[in-house]
This record gives structure tokens, sequence and C-alpha cells, in this order.
């Protein structure tokens, strides 16, 4: 028997591919979707406060921004 740890990751896993595939017409990850609930809410968020929000759900790796996604060019 896998531990329950095991499970919630998988879990997510799944999510995650679901929402992703959801999302992907429309251009956004569920990342990108957790953004902009976090922004939704308050407008004035900082970067400060949206990966404070996002830190908890997901790894390092997720949370790095792409040098492509944030220069003003990219838009």
């Amino acid at each position: 028997m896998e531990p329950i740890g095991f499970w919630l990751n998988r879990t997510d896993q799944a999510l995650t591919a679901s929402m992703d595939a959801l999302l992907a017409d429309f251009g956004l990850t569920r990342l990108d979707w957790q953004v902009l609930n976090v922004v939704k809410d308050d407008p004035r968020a900082t970067d400060t406060t949206v990966l404070t929000t996002l830190a908890a759900g997901a790894d390092a790796g997720a949370l790095a921004r792409p040098s492509s996604r944030c220069s003003p060019a990219a838009g």
C-alpha cells in the first residue's frame, strides 16, 4: 500500500494534466490560471504576493520565470 503523499501527488499530477489540456485552447496552463485567480482576488497583488500564494502548490522550477514570458517584447 502506498502512503497518502503518493496518492496526493498522483492526484495533483492528474489534475494538472487535465486542467492544462482544458486550458490549452486559451494558451494557459494550470499555473497561469492560478496566477490569474490571485490577481482577480487582489488586482494590486505584487509579484511577491502571487509567488507566495503559489509557492505552497508548486515546485521551484514551476515558479521560475522563463525570460520569454517576462519580457515586455513577448507580449
